[in-house]
């Protein structure tokens, strides 16, 4: 039995991460710009299986400070992430990043007064609708996002000694239908922290090519919140470089070598096409083994 480092069609961790460094670098520049009051927002977007999960769990370790910048530098944000479902609607929406801010924040500071902060937070959501019963009207959206916006200014006001700010991450952002309007969320939630001086926040979405058409069919000017980060395929190089990384962890942890021959490296770079995962359907007469 040998340990196989490769999870084709799963999520990489920062150990397995290659390329990206153009886009590794704006997205590390919009945290600089967040820790400062200045927030920039992206849409990151590409095939299925392109590495935009993976991207965003980089930028969410770096973000939380589990890992340094390429400069070495570290942030320290409160990092709020959800994953939207096909059944998602606009109150789904607003709820989970509200319910997933109250974890994150009472994780952070566990014997805090922001703790307690947090938690009675969880009560008023609560009460506006996460457990209302037939006797009580289900609150409306507009009520949701205030009390969101409210939750979240008073999250960065408690949480400056300690942290940069907050960060939102929202995966899978092309699977609600237009009907769950995530662009209305988008647009009206950044301008209403904007408007209340909030600016020490961030937010990137990650979404299948054409997440934008979903986004403007629900409000038009949706889009302009976002700098666009578009994912292609890796290089070349780059291909080798996560053959090479994984073969280095698999000999570490199986405890006997396996190298990959150069032409090995070349059909598993070209089959793989750039995409992440490739390398776990490696086929065993490409490459030779040799007990340590």
């Amino acid at each position: 039995m040998k340990f196989n480092p490769f999870k084709p069609g799963s999520i990489v961790g920062p150990g397995m991460f290659a390329g990206r460094l153009e886009e590794i670098s704006a997205l590390e520049q919009a945290l600089l710009q967040a820790k400062h009051g200045n927030p920039r927002h992206f849409l990151v977007q590409g095939e299925r299986g392109i590495g935009k999960s993976s991207l965003l769990l980089y930028l969410q370790m770096l973000a939380d400070g589990s890992m340094t910048s390429l400069d070495s530098t570290s942030f320290r944000f409160a990092v709020v992430c959800i994953e939207l479902e096909p059944s998602n609607s606009y109150q789904d929406i607003i709820r989970k990043v509200g319910s997933e801010l109250q974890r994150v924040i009472a994780k952070a500071a566990p014997t805090t007064e922001l703790a307690k902060k947090a938690w009675d937070f969880l009560k008023r959501w609560e009460v506006m609708g996460v457990r209302y019963t037939p006797q009580t009207r289900e609150p409306q959206p507009h009520e949701l996002l205030e009390e969101l916006t409210d939750s979240v200014l008073k999250t960065v006001d408690n949480i400056s000694s300690s942290h940069d700010g907050v960060l939102f991450l929202i995966d899978e952002a092309d699977k609600p239908p237009a009907s769950a309007n995530l662009g209305e969320f988008v647009k009206v939630f950044t301008e209403r922290l904007t408007k209340r001086g909030c600016c020490r926040f961030g937010l990137v979405a990650a979404g299948l090519t054409g997440v934008l058409n979903t986004l403007t069919d629900s409000h038009e000017s949706s889009p302009r919140v976002f700098e666009v980060i578009s994912l292609e395929p890796l290089l070349p190089n780059e291909r080798k470089s996560v053959i090479r990384r994984g073969l280095e962890l698999a000999n570490k942890t199986n405890g006997f070598e396996v190298k990959a021959l150069p032409d090995g490296e070349e059909l598993i770079s070209s089959l793989s096409e750039g995409y992440w995962g490739a390398p776990g359907r490696m086929d065993t007469r490409i490459v030779e083994c040799s007990m340590k």
